[in-house]
C-alpha cells in the first residue's frame, strides 16, 4: 500500500514538473492554459518523452502555450515551436530559450542535429500533403542520434477531399509506419484510437480487403526515435581510439 502511495505521488510530481497547480488567471488564459495541460497530458506525457536538459521542437504548436510551458516549467533548455499561418504577435522569447514561428520555412533554416524531442499534435494539419516525406525527413535530420518523437496523426476518413481531413483523405495505419520508416526513424510504441460504429460502417464498404485493425484505426500516436546511423557509430568508434592512443 505504501508503494502505491509513493508511486502516485511520483506520477503527480511528475505531472507538476510541467504542469504546477496553476494560480489565478484571466478566464481566457486559464482556459487556453488548461488546454495546453490537455494536450500534454493526454497525447505526449503517456509515452513519457525527456524534457528536462532537452531541446525541443514542436510542429504545430498552436498558440504556443504548451512549448513556451515546457521551457519555464518543464526544465527544457529550449524549445521551438512552429505554426503555419499563426501571428504569435510580441511574445516573451524567455531570455533566448523560446523561439516561435508562423513559416514551415524555418525548418530548413536550422542546423542538423539541434534537437532532442520533436512533438507533433497533428501532422495531417501541421504540414501539408505535397512534400510530406520530404518534411519528415527534415524533422529526422533535426534530431540528434537517439533523439525521440512523439507524432499524433490521423487515418483515412470517408468523405474527405484527398489531401485534405484526417490522414490526407488516403493515409492508413500501415501507410503511416511506411512513410516515417522511410525518413530514418524506428518506431518504439503506437496507441490507437479507435473508430464509432457510424465511420465504421463507412470505412468498411471502401476498404473491403483490409485487415480489421486497419479499418477499425481512426488516429495513432506514434513514438519514434532517430537512431543512430552507421556512419555516425563509425566516426564514433575512431574518435573513441584516438582517445585511448
Amino acid at each position: 500500500m505504501k508503494l502505491n502511495r509513493k508511486a502516485e505521488r511520483l506520477v503527480t510530481l511528475a505531472r507538476e514538473t510541467v504542469f504546477p497547480p496553476r494560480h489565478e488567471l484571466h478566464p481566457e488564459e486559464d482556459a487556453a492554459q488548461e488546454r495546453a495541460v490537455a494536450v500534454w497530458r493526454d497525447l505526449f506525457q503517456p509515452f513519457g518523452p525527456l524534457v528536462e536538459d532537452a531541446d525541443i521542437l514542436e510542429v504545430g504548436c498552436a498558440d504556443g502555450r504548451l512549448a513556451s510551458r515546457l521551457v519555464t516549467h518543464g526544465a527544457a533548455r529550449s524549445a521551438t515551436g512552429v505554426e503555419p499561418g499563426f501571428d504569435f504577435g510580441p511574445y516573451d522569447t524567455l531570455e533566448g530559450r523560446l523561439t516561435l514561428s508562423s513559416d514551415l520555412a524555418v525548418l530548413d533554416t536550422l542546423d542538423d542535429g539541434v534537437f532532442d524531442l520533436v512533438l507533433a499534435r497533428d501532422v495531417d494539419t501541421a504540414l501539408p500533403l505535397d512534400g510530406l516525406e520530404r518534411r519528415l525527413g527534415r524533422i529526422y535530420e533535426l534530431l540528434r542520434p537517439g533523439g525521440e518523437a512523439v507524432l499524433r496523426v490521423g487515418c483515412f476518413a470517408p468523405g474527405g477531399r484527398l489531401g485534405e481531413g484526417p490522414g490526407y483523405g488516403l493515409m492508413t495505419p500501415t501507410a503511416w509506419a511506411a512513410v516515417v520508416m522511410r525518413a530514418g526513424f524506428e518506431i518504439i510504441d503506437s496507441a490507437q484510437v479507435w473508430r464509432d460504429d457510424r465511420n465504421q460502417s463507412a470505412v468498411d464498404i471502401i476498404l473491403p480487403d483490409a485487415s480489421p485493425t486497419e479499418r477499425a484505426c481512426a488516429e495513432m500516436r506514434l513514438h519514434l526515435v532517430r537512431p543512430w546511423e552507421s556512419w555516425e557509430l563509425a566516426a564514433l568508434t575512431a574518435r573513441r581510439s584516438k582517445r585511448r592512443r
